[in-house]
């Protein structure tokens, strides 16, 4: 017998045990119910009768007693001896008796014993009349009343026979001191009781009668539910047979592609791991149990399950085969790229079932492809860079020996104009946009020369000055509106000046391209802004360089790859996806940090934060720029 079996049999035990308890203790509470509803209702009998002798004892006490004829049942009070007119004759010569309210209560007592059984008994502690006296029940019920209780009720034996006992007190009252004033009660007095006691056979009997139909109820109640245990237990067993089943034909499935080395699973129609091979557990470091019969939203993730995955199985589940590549997270690999290929799994029929996923780690092709086009790139850009270079520095001859030529003359005409001459004005702005273009040429080539350039204390101001005058003109054309704002009192930095312009240049120049896409024309938000503040962060002296735009911002969902080489949102002609990894690279190289904020639709900024003493010897620089 296996194990799951006995666990069946042991968990239809326990419901067995549990049900049969259940029964019993339902059985119990109606039986004990029934048991205080009639012990409820000789309780009311009690009172009842209690407010019946009550209501008897006030009538007649207010009308200060009653005659009745004098008869062998009903001799003359000898306890009314000292009243004066206890007994008298009328016309007729018929002789009556004065009747108090206790002679008349006592009476009363004594004719519902006889007819009824229900015994009354009108008593104290301190009795005029002897009979009165309290027995040992009553005694103790008046001494509570002294205590403050209202009523006592108790199932008592009387003579071996079991009677409900009801007492409750009485209070000294005006009409009452008529017999008791002598015994020094005043109106208030708690004076006795009448008790009552009513004989419970009669009220158990039906009762008794209702039990064995209860029982046989009750019993019928069990029997069912014990059925209804054993047949879900019955049910429970064959669904478990054939769930074995199903898991052993599955594990001959995955002992046929158990050896593969690629990743294969078996999925249904609903997404739910029906078998995996070792490779597939390997990749996710998963057990088994914890991969069949889950989903694959389950493993990979809802949010990856949904945005990669289901929209190609969804075609595969149509009846397509499906071959696609994509980047994946393992948790002992890490970030792997995957070739994957899914064919429909018909199953025994021609209806889709499921489909069967292989998968192969293409991670070091992949790799050696984006270094093949990494270099490729690199080159072209290292050539773009050099024509550039040898064009700017024929530029600069050609450019250079004119510009001198025409700052001269302007310098010539300067000097022989007379010095209150309106000329004068114009030679000074020849001379004065001569420098300009000069400084231009001179930024050109210091941006896109190629040589060797070591570190040296640099003023930020300057940076950005020579930065912005070779972007200014463009930025003017697109009519965006540049605001610089350098703080005065920036302390100079170590670094290579032409990296970070070349930085900041990559910056302005995204910037820009953010702004013309959101604005293609002429917009009051077309602003761009660049600060330069000093800031301390752990004891050290810092600069941080912002460049912000009002353009459309960066999505969330890319914001984490934008300093990933090759990574661009822009088209291929337009842009390589190096632009922002280079410039990360260089400013971690100055051990400083690139980083950005950005509100979706308002503003994005670009923070350049540099160590003013990044730790940078001369020797070190110049070794670090020859690498």
């Amino acid at each position: 017998m296996s194990a799951e079996t006995l666990n069946l049999k042991r968990t239809a035990f326990i419901f067995a045990v549990a049900w049969t308890v259940a029964v019993v203790l339902g059985a119990g509470w109606h039986f004990l119910g029934l048991r205080e509803r009639v012990l409820e209702g000789a309780r009311i009998q009690a009172g009842h009768s209690f407010e019946k002798d009550l209501v008897y004892r006030r009538w007649v006490s207010s009308h200060g007693g009653v005659y009745v004829p004098v008869t062998e049942d009903t001799p003359p009070n000898p306890y009314l001896s000292n009243t004066g007119n206890r007994d008298i004759t009328t016309d007729s010569g018929l002789n009556l008796t004065l009747i108090n309210p206790a002679y008349m209560t006592r009476q009363v007592h004594e004719l519902g014993l006889e007819r009824y059984g229900l015994q009354g008994h009108i008593t104290s502690l301190n009795p005029i009349r002897p009979e009165n006296a309290a027995d040992a029940w009553e005694a103790e019920a008046l001494r509570a009343f002294e205590r403050g209780e209202i009523e006592v009720v108790e199932l008592a034996m009387i003579e071996d026979t079991e009677y409900l006992r009801l007492m409750r007190p009485m209070f000294t009252e005006a009409s009452c001191l008529k017999c008791h004033a002598a015994q020094g009660y005043q109106v208030g007095d708690l004076r006795g009781g009448i008790s009552v006691s009513v004989p419970m056979a009669p009220l158990w009997t039906p009762m008794y009668g209702r039990i064995p139909a209860l029982t046989m109820g009750y019993g019928l109640i069990w029997l069912l539910g014990l059925g209804g245990i054993g047949i879900g237990a019955v049910r429970m067993r064959q669904h478990n047979t054939e769930r074995d089943r199903a898991e052993e034909e599955l594990r001959q499935y995955g002992h046929i592609f158990s050896t593969a080395r690629d990743m294969v699973a078996l999925i249904d129609q609903h997404y739910v791991y029906l078998a995996v091979n070792p490779a597939y557990l390997d990749a996710f470091g998963k057990a088994r149990d914890e991969v069949i019969g889950h989903t694959m939203a389950d493993v990979f993730g809802e949010e990856f399950f949904s945005t990669v995955i289901r929209p190609k199985t969804d075609r595969c589940l149509a009846g397509d085969r499906i071959r696609y590549q994509d980047w994946f997270e393992f948790p002992f690999s890490g970030r792997t790229y995957m070739d994957i290929a899914c064919e429909p799994y018909l199953g025994s029929g021609t209806e889709v079932r499921g489909f069967v996923v292989a998968a192969r780690d293409i991670t070091e092709h992949k790799q050696a492809e984006e270094e093949r086009l990494r270099l490729e790139v690199h080159l072209r850009q290292q050539q773009k860079l050099e024509s550039i270079g040898t064009l700017a520095g024929g530029i600069a001859h050609e450019i250079n020996n004119p510009i001198t030529g025409i700052m001269n003359y302007a310098q010539l005409i300067d000097e022989r104009l007379d010095a209150e001459s309106p000329l004068r004005q114009f030679a000074v702005g020849i001379g004065r946009e001569t420098e300009r273009v000069a400084s231009i040429v001179s930024n050109l080539l210091a941006f896109a020369r190629l040589d060797k350039q070591s570190h040296s204390p640099a003023r930020i101001e300057d940076i950005v000055n020579d930065t912005v005058s070779l972007i200014a003109t463009i930025i003017r054309r697109d009519q965006i509106t540049l605001e610089v704002d350098v703080s005065d009192d920036l302390p100079e930095i170590k670094c290579r000046s032409q990296q970070i312009q070349q930085v900041l240049m990559n910056l302005l120049t995204n910037a820009r391209d953010a702004l013309n896409e959101r604005y293609p024309e002429h917009h009051p938000d077309k602003l761009m802004r660049v600060t330069a503040r000093p800031f301390e962060k752990d004891d050290r002296p810092w600069v941080r360089v912002t460049v912000e735009d009002h353009g459309a911002g960066i999505q969330d969902e890319i914001r984490d790859r934008i300093f990933d080489p090759f990574f661009t949102t822009k088209d291929r002609t337009e842009g390589t996806g190096l632009g922002l990894s280079i410039s990360h690279g260089i400013v971690q190289e100055h051990h400083g940090k690139l980083w950005v904020e950005c509100e979706a639709g308002r503003h994005t900024r670009f923070h350049v934060d540099l160590l003013v003493d990044n730790g940078w010897t001369l020797n070190e620089a110049s070794e670090a720029s020859e690498e």
